[in-house]
């Protein structure tokens, strides 16, 4: 019988237990029919079942959930490094400003380097000033730069100081910690004001 909507497919017709010869000959007869009839073949469309459209979507949110925040932390790492680059310069600029003047200064368009800043916030010990690297903090003592980043804040001493600075870790932070850890090792049994533990930075 034809399949529906293939005129030109003629299979057998109906027949009785026993006609065995015919049947062979029927069956020769559909295997000739469908190899000239090209069209008889049900084509099958190319695509993606939704299973395995899920088991995809499954995989790339598993990637994904390990890649951002291995991300996230290799880029506080290098914004951390960076800032400690920077206050480095500050102290050192704070020295020399002292063996020329005899004090230090808070002022950094006093400082012979040259640092961008938008706004500046002045305490009696402390100015701390909005850079495009972040919050750079310089003390009038001269002998402390503070700066921060997401979960993190950092206290560098000048340069001659062992140790060459504390990490503080947010307790709420996981990047706060991974970035301090990467800067040196943990303090035991000294954490700060706001319970925060404290990392040593290597010089």
């Amino acid at each position: 019988m034809p399949l529906a909507g293939k005129e030109n497919c003629s299979f057998c017709p109906p027949f009785s237990t026993g006609q065995h010869s015919f049947v062979i000959n029927c069956k020769n007869n559909v295997i000739s029919t469908l190899i000239r009839n090209s069209s008889c073949f049900t084509r099958i469309r190319s695509g993606f079942t939704l299973i395995e459209l899920l088991v995809v979507v499954l995989i790339i949110g598993i990637l994904a959930s390990i890649a951002v925040p291995q991300y996230q932390i290799a880029v506080e790492k290098s914004r951390a490094v960076g800032k400690i680059t920077l206050c480095r310069e500050v102290l050192d600029a704070q020295q020399r400003y002292f063996l020329a003047n005899a004090t230090h200064t808070m002022e950094m368009d006093e400082l012979d380097i040259e640092i961008p800043y938008t706004s500046k916030t002045v305490s009696s010990q402390k100015i701390s000033y909005k850079s495009p690297h972040g919050i750079i903090g310089i003390y009038s003592s001269g002998n402390l730069c503070v700066t921060n980043g997401n979960g993190w804040a950092i206290d560098l001493y000048p340069r001659n100081s062992n140790p060459a600075g504390v990490c503080y870790s947010y307790n709420s932070s996981n990047i706060g910690e991974r970035v301090c850890k990467s800067l040196g090792p943990k303090v035991e049994g000294r954490t700060s004001s706001a319970g925060t533990a404290v990392y040593q930075i290597n010089r």
